[in-house]
């Protein structure tokens, strides 16, 4: 019987991470860390991800970080998004390659594609917000960590849709659920997304793969 991989999530109370621990729970050994306490079986809290002492990574096979500052409707300073999507990010990343985890799996976003219509993996990188650009930046120097024993795996999501998701799409759904009449006919803007449960499983090919490499996943 093949040995369960021990999995830890960073940001363990995002909607991503309690998505992937619902669908995938039975097939790995999964421990999160969360600043606030959810009464999860198998969590730690820890008010500053900055503080996550090393023991909390021993006999951990995979770290994934979910851990951002994204899009805020309030006023954020600019500073905040590259002290945790860059800066902390990338201390994860070097802490775990430290404690001997085997894959570090970061996640991006589609923004640092900037206004781009349509993405691929040869897309160019022309992030505009400070969100795009933080994320920019620890993707980079998280790959650069990358050797014979440490793999980083970078996603780059775009919206994300499905049962209790956050963001704009749950709320066009909800609209469109109503029968109210949308006013599309003349938009000709196109946007990527993909379902929650596509992401879970997208999540789970690319630790099998194992491979150091960038995912710009979509439906």
């Amino acid at each position: 019987m093949t040995q369960k991989l021990n999995i830890l999530i960073v940001g363990g109370s995002s909607f991503i991470a309690k998505s992937f621990l619902l669908y995938c729970k039975g097939d790995y050994n999964i421990k999160r860390v969360v600043r606030k306490q959810t009464h999860d079986s198998n969590e730690v809290v820890i008010k500053d991800f900055s503080t996550i002492p090393d023991e909390v990574f021993k006999n951990i096979d995979v770290v994934i970080n979910c851990a951002a500052i994204v899009h805020q409707t309030k006023q954020v300073e600019e500073q905040l998004y590259y002290d945790v999507n860059h800066i902390l990010a990338v201390n994860l990343a070097k802490k775990a390659k430290q404690n001997s985890v085997k894959i570090f799996l970061q996640f991006s976003t589609i923004a640092v594609y900037g206004k781009l219509n349509f993405i691929d993996s040869k897309s160019k990188e022309i992030p505009i917000s400070s969100y795009g650009k933080s994320k920019w930046l620890a993707d980079y120097e998280i790959l650069n960590l990358t050797d014979n024993s440490f793999s980083t795996l970078i996603i780059r999501p775009p919206m994300v849709y499905g049962n209790h998701a956050p963001g704009n799409m749950q709320r066009l759904i909800h609209v469109v659920n109503k029968g109210l009449p949308l006013p599309f006919a003349n938009a000709d803007k196109k946007r990527d997304f993909i379902n929650i449960k596509n992401l879970v499983g997208y999540m789970e090919a690319a630790i099998s793969v194992k491979q150091t490499m960038l995912f710009p996943p979509k439906n």
